[in-house]
């Protein structure tokens, strides 16, 4: 592929899951809000999104990467597509982007992974989804993110399809 001027691949995962197939893990300290602060959800992108193909192509400087995130950020602010995860009603632990039936861009606060949460965050943003009248939430995911495939499956997501995305150098 280098010979042909691409410099990195990824394998994108497409996880879905029908309400009816949904396994949730209901944490009553976890909720979704749309009361909330773009600043407290942009300082959570730095770190977010390691395994994403930006951050490992060897030739995007991480700062890009996050540049890109939260110019993405910005814009499911924008079009009403944004969602605060919260901790106990009030405390920031994550954001939850989302588009039709799609879960476009999701993570949690530094402080609050590592823990076991992500089940019960991940439950109320794709609650609130089938709450919209959705049949299914799909997402994607870097195959090399084994934490948040596991997590999906976890909920009763299966993998659909994949698609190997190319960096082509210029």
């Amino acid at each position: 592929a280098e010979a042909l001027g691409f410099r990195y691949c990824d394998t994108l995962l497409r996880p879905a899951c029908a309400v009816g197939r949904f396994r949730p893990h209901d944490d009553p300290r976890c909720s979704v809000t749309d009361d909330y602060s773009l600043d407290d959800l942009l300082d959570m992108i730095p770190g977010s999104f390691t395994h994403d193909r930006f951050h490992k192509d060897p030739l995007v400087p991480a700062g890009a990467a996050d540049l890109r995130y939260s110019l993405w950020l910005r814009d499911l602010h924008r079009e009403g597509r944004l969602r605060a995860l919260t901790w106990e009603g009030r405390e920031p632990a994550g954001f939850w982007g989302y588009s039709g039936g799609t879960a476009v861009l999701h993570a949690l606060a530094p402080a609050f992974r590592g823990r076991g949460l992500g089940r019960g965050f991940w439950t109320a943003g794709c609650r609130m989804m089938f709450d919209q009248g959705r049949d299914e939430v799909e997402s994607s995911v870097s195959a090399s993110n084994l934490a948040v495939i596991n997590l999906y499956s976890s909920l009763g997501f299966s993998l659909r399809k994949s698609v190997d995305v190319y960096h082509l150098h210029r």
